[in-house]
C-alpha cells in the first residue's frame, strides 16, 4: 500500500445553485432585482447586468451572487486577503435571503435543480505529488495496464456519482494548482532578517511571521482538491 502524504484538508470554497424554468421575466425586472437588494444589503455593489446574466458582489467577504433567465447561484471563497471562510449557517442566510428577492420579484415557481457543492483542498508540496496521491488512493486499480504498458499514468481525475432518496451526490477529485500573485511587500517582509540592534526588531519579526503564515495559508490551497 503506497502511503499518501498530504495534510489535513481545508474547506476552500462553497458553491449555492438554484436552477429554475420560465425566468423570463429577468429580462423584464432585472434592474428593480437589483436595486431590491443593493438596498437591503450593504456592502454589497452591482458588478455587471446583461441580458444572460447579472453578477454582484460583497469585496469585504469575498462572496458573490448570479442570477439569470435560469439559474442563480452563491459563491463564496477563500482568497489571498480573505482568508477564511463564513460559517456554513451564515451563508445559508444569506443564500436563502438573495434566494427570496429573485424568486419572489421574477415570480418563480418551476424549480429543476438545487445544489450546494463543497471545495475541500488537501495540501501537498507540489503539483506532482498530489498527482501520484490520487492515483493511489485506491479507488481504481491499474494494475492489468502494466501488461500492456500503459502503465505510464500522467494524471487520474476520480468521479464518484451517488443517489440516495432521489438525493444525487457527485464527489470529484482531483489535482489542481493555483497561481497566485502577491504583492512585493509581503514576499520581502516573509525573506526578510530583522536586524539584531535594530529598534523595530519585535515590529519587524512579527511582521515577517505575519507574512510567512499568509504565503504558507495560500501554498497550503494550491495543491490537491477534493
Amino acid at each position: 500500500m503506497v502511503k499518501i502524504s498530504v495534510q489535513p484538508p481545508i474547506i476552500h470554497r462553497f458553491v449555492y445553485e438554484l436552477r429554475y424554468d420560465y425566468g423570463f421575466t429577468y429580462l423584464d425586472r432585472c434592474g428593480a432585482t437589483i436595486n431590491d437588494i443593493l438596498k437591503k444589503n450593504p456592502g454589497w455593489v452591482h458588478i455587471s447586468a446583461s441580458p444572460k446574466t447579472t453578477t454582484i458582489r460583497n469585496q469585504e467577504k469575498n462572496i458573490t451572487f448570479n442570477f439569470s433567465v435560469s439559474k442563480l447561484d452563491l459563491v463564496k471563497s477563500r482568497s489571498e486577503k480573505v482568508a477564511t471562510l463564513m460559517s456554513v449557517e451564515e451563508f445559508a442566510k444569506i443564500a436563502c435571503s438573495l434566494t427570496d428577492e429573485v424568486v419572489n420579484r421574477l415570480g418563480i415557481e418551476d424549480f429543476t435543480r438545487v445544489g450546494f457543492r463543497l471545495w475541500r483542498l488537501f495540501g501537498n508540496e507540489s503539483i506532482e505529488a498530489a498527482k501520484e496521491a490520487v492515483k493511489n488512493l485506491g479507488f481504481v486499480s491499474f494494475e492489468k495496464l502494466k501488461d500492456v504498458g500503459l502503465d505510464n499514468l500522467n494524471e487520474v481525475n476520480c468521479t464518484l456519482l451517488l443517489d440516495h432518496d432521489g438525493i444525487s451526490s457527485r464527489i470529484a477529485i482531483a489535482p489542481v494548482e493555483q497561481n497566485i500573485e502577491f504583492d512585493p511587500a509581503t514576499i520581502k517582509q516573509a525573506s526578510g532578517i530583522p536586524h539584531k540592534l535594530h529598534i523595530d526588531q519585535h515590529r519587524a519579526l512579527i511582521a515577517k511571521l505575519k507574512a510567512k503564515s499568509k504565503l504558507n495559508n495560500i501554498h497550503y490551497m494550491q495543491f490537491l482538491s477534493i
